[in-house]
């Protein structure tokens, strides 16, 4: 992992207690992605890597999100903010049926960490979402 840190291909991010989490640069993500795509069989394989992420980080800000409801809000609020590109990645990456529930999964995370116009037109986006499901 030093080596990719050093080659700019994967950020290190240290948090409390010097907790280390890793990510992809968002250009070695996007390349990954695309040569996924191009291989054989590898547009349903993609489609599953995102559909995998997109409940992972569901189920990950459900957590987070309950925890800081009543114990660790500030807590809860770093640990966004540590994560908050692969958040925002899963919010741009959600299939019609998965972004309601990802974007509910947060809300009070949400509610602290996002500008009020966005926060409106990601509420929008899943109401018009649920409306047509019902429909």
């Amino acid at each position: 992992l030093g080596q990719l840190v050093e080659e700019s291909m994967v950020e290190l991010r240290v948090g409390r207690g010097d907790a280390r989490r890793y990510r992809l640069h968002d250009l070695i993500r996007l390349f990954g992605a695309n040569k996924l795509a191009q291989a054989e069989g590898g547009r349903a394989a993609r489609q599953r890597w995102t559909r995998s992420l997109v409940l992972y980080n569901t189920g990950w800000l459900a957590r987070i999100n309950e925890r800081g409801r009543f114990d660790d809000t500030s807590g809860s609020l770093e640990l966004f903010d540590a994560e908050r590109s692969n958040v925002e990645y899963a919010l741009a990456q959600a299939t019609d049926d998965q972004f309601p529930a990802l974007l509910c999964s947060g809300r009070n995370l949400l509610r602290h960490r996002v500008d009020h116009g966005t926060r409106r037109s990601l509420l929008l986006k899943a109401l018009q979402l649920i409306d047509e499901e019902e429909e």
